[in-house]
Formats: structure tokens, C-alpha cells, sequence
């Protein structure tokens, strides 16, 4: 704000300046993946872990598609107003650190009764096939460090038509 005197110059400026942070904690500290549910926490950037075994596919096939269904928990997760509602599914690398240059966007989907999350990964499936340790990825709000929203999928211990899906689609290279 500024504030001129009586011949209209100004003698006194006034800035002020704000910051915000927030600071979130999960309202369950044993609230982790337990193989029937995956946790994927904004805000606290909480991240879930989905592997799977690859050894079926041959190490010279070309991935030409693959996609990676989650089914959402609905009445665990916990969204806002203000909720971007996908997920990115990021490549672990061999040292088990998250890339985040090789992402895949995980958007929602009605079907039937259930929500769920679908992302394309075939650049990830086609490093696995290629040679890379870890046969898994990382689980991720779209808006992880603004939100703190809770997105609950089914895990590996789900019944079986609530499980991860990983549909792969390849030809062998002759």
C-alpha cells in the first residue's frame, strides 16, 4: 500500500508479504500398504508400490502396450474440493529410487460398480524386459506436494477381480 501526502507524493510505503505452509501428518502412523490396500497419500508424499513378474515375457519381446489398472477403495480414500483426481505411476529404478522423468499419467474410469485408475506404461515394461531389477512402480497423487488428498487401491491380497492388472501387449523381435 502506498500513501501520498497532502501535495500528492509518496512518503510511506507499506509491503506486506505472506507465506503458508502446511504441514500434514497421517491420521493412522500404521496406516502402510498391507498387500490388501495400497495407501497413496498427498501432502506427506506417501507413495504406494506395485510389482509384478515379468518372467513370462521374453527379454527380446517389444512391449507395443502395456496398462496398469488399479481399483480404487472408495469408501477409504478421502478427497476435497479441491482434488485432481488421477495418479502418476513413476519407474523404480534398479537402486530402488523413484524416476520421475519416466512417468505415466492414471486417470479414473467407471466400471461397473468400480473406480479404476488406468495409466499406459509401456515405456516401464519395455526397461523391465530390457534388463531392470525392479519389476515395479511408484504409486502417486497427480498434485502430491499441494494436496492431501488419500487415494486407497486394492492390493495384491484383494480378491482377485479387485487386484492390480497389468495387461501386456508384445510381439518378438526376430
Amino acid at each position: 500500500m502506498r500513501f501520498k501526502d497532502a501535495s500528492g507524493n509518496i512518503d510511506t510505503s507499506i509491503v506486506i508479504t505472506g507465506t503458508s505452509r502446511s504441514v500434514s501428518k497421517m491420521r493412522d502412523a500404521n496406516q502402510t500398504s498391507d498387500g490388501v490396500r495400497l495407501y497413496v497419500r498427498n501432502g506427506v508424499s506417501y507413495r504406494g508400490f506395485v510389482g509384478f513378474d515379468i518372467s513370462s515375457i521374453p527379454s527380446h519381446a517389444a512391449i507395443h502396450k502395456a496398462v496398469l489398472q488399479l481399483t480404487q477403495d472408495q469408501s477409504s480414500s478421502e478427497f476435497n474440493l479441491y482434488t485432481i483426481d488421477s495418479t502418476l505411476t513413476m519407474f523404480v529404478g534398479d537402486d530402488g529410487s523413484v524416476v520421475n522423468t519416466i512417468v505415466d499419467l492414471g486417470e479414473p474410469q467407471q466400471v461397473g460398480e468400480q473406480r479404476v485408475y488406468q495409466s499406459t506404461i509401456g515405456e516401464i515394461v519395455q526397461r523391465w524386459v530390457r534388463g531392470s531389477t525392479q519389476h515395479k512402480v511408484a504409486i502417486t497423487g497427480y498434485d502430491e506436494p499441494d494436496a492431501v488428498d488419500l487415494f486407497v487401491f486394492y492390493g495384491a491380497a484383494a480378491p482377485q477381480e479387485l487386484r492390480p492388472k497389468l495387461t501386456v501387449i508384445y510381439s518378438l523381435v526376430q
